[in-house]
């Protein structure tokens, strides 16, 4: 049976990177293929696997240098190939710190970038080579940067802005985008997921960025030493999911989100935390290591800043409990959930009882749950979960 070519073109473009790659190298017709490849993916998996000869025994540079030589073969056989690239992801991240510095690679990833980020672009990933720990930077001075920066500036050269990307994954670089670049208005516009890990970016850099991903669902931060205070504008409608983890120097977070349903915080101790005071959600779960004040922020601000909800979590570690001081009441909650501790040093002396304020702020409850964690183990009050379904009171 013949197939069409465009059956053919379709089945190859759905091939792992390697196998198309490996069936252009025996057809003309999936050779043309491969010069529209939708999804270009540059990693020590599809281009060093252990199954090649001897790369077990390579050293790390080797192994790195081989990685990069390869990756310049698969951007030359493309050629100059018009065909628009859905998905590009560079992960050099075993590669050592010599091979990806400022000097050798530098130019070469950004040849890379500029050869495949193009309009109709939906998703870019960069993960370059983490550093060493007797050399990582802590930004305290700003002595240290990465050695190669994000060229914020391709999303604008052309004629065209490059407004169709969906997903940005940055590791182990620079990213500076400002409001001198005025050209990159409107190229986040419709960025759903970013995720930036070990990303050095300012304040006021991420604050400009942040305010132009209007369609911004999903945002990870994680080892970003040089954030001190994290702004999220109320313009961000969509965004559901914040996770933040290990930003050293990070004391604030501000959320005007109305849509926000997840905060995941595990780091140091906040100076600062609030999710505004107009969320619009119906489910809130609030996960947070040494943040010290979830179960007081809840109980003080939640009640009038999240009249709707219907569902809360609260799980926090290391904090210091206290009944908290709660002026409104929780109209339409009706089920709660609270996961407390998880060292017997937290747990030892405490009244959970003091949490029945809860109870009274919440007339439509019925369903609450207590959970505490004690060492590794899980151990809950009573020996048990305690969920408790109550009934409406009338009368």
């Amino acid at each position: 049976m013949e197939f069409p070519e465009d059956i053919w073109q379709h089945i190859h473009s759905l091939m792992p990177m390697r196998d198309a790659a490996r069936a252009a190298c025996v057809s003309r017709m999936f050779l043309r293929f491969w010069r529209g490849y939708p999804s270009v993916t540059i990693d020590r998996k599809i281009l060093a696997s252990s199954s090649q000869q001897g790369i077990r025994f390579w050293t790390e540079d080797e192994r790195g240098k081989y990685i990069l030589t390869k990756a310049q073969q698969v951007l030359e056989s493309r050629g100059s190939s018009s065909t628009v690239v859905r998905s590009v992801k560079l992960d050099l991240s075993t590669c050592q710190k010599v091979i990806v510095s400022a000097t050798s690679a530098g130019g070469l990833v950004d040849c890379w970038l500029r050869s495949f980020v193009k309009p109709g672009i939906e998703d870019i990933t960069l993960f370059l080579s983490e550093w060493d720990n007797n050399d990582y930077y802590y930004y305290y001075g700003h002595d240290c940067l990465p050695e190669y920066t994000f060229p914020c500036s391709l999303l604008s050269d052309d004629d065209e802005k490059i407004t169709s990307l969906q997903s940005l994954s940055l590791s182990s670089c620079g990213f500076h985008p400002n409001e001198g670049m005025t050209t990159l208005l409107g190229c986040w516009k419709n960025l759903s997921t970013v995720c930036l890990h070990r990303v050095a970016v300012a304040d006021e850099e991420l604050g400009f960025f942040l305010a132009g991903c209007l369609a911004l669902e999903r945002l990870t931060l994680s080892c970003c030493d040089t954030i001190g205070s994290l702004k999220i504008p109320h313009a961000l409608r969509r965004l559901r999911s914040l996770r933040v983890r290990s930003c050293r120097l990070l004391r604030t977070i501000e959320s005007g989100a109305p849509m926000l349903a997840t905060v995941w915080y595990d780091g140091w101790p906040l100076l600062r935390f609030s999710l505004g005071g107009a969320l619009e959600t119906t489910k809130l779960e609030v996960r947070a290591t040494r943040m010290g004040d979830v179960i007081q922020y809840a109980g003080a601000k939640l009640p009038s800043a999240a009249p709707d909800l219907e569902t809360l979590v609260l799980s926090t570690v290391y904090e210091r409990l206290k009944a908290p001081v709660m002026p409104d009441k929780f109209k339409q909650l009706k089920h709660l959930v609270i996961c407390l501790g998880r060292s017997t040093v937290f747990c030892a002396g405490y009244d959970f009882f003091s949490l029945a304020c809860f109870l009274d702020a919440c007339p439509a409850l019925e369903t609450f749950v207590l959970r505490v964690t004690v060492s590794r183990s899980s151990v809950t009050t009573l020996n048990s979960t305690n969920i408790i379904n109550l009934k409406p009171i009338t009368g």
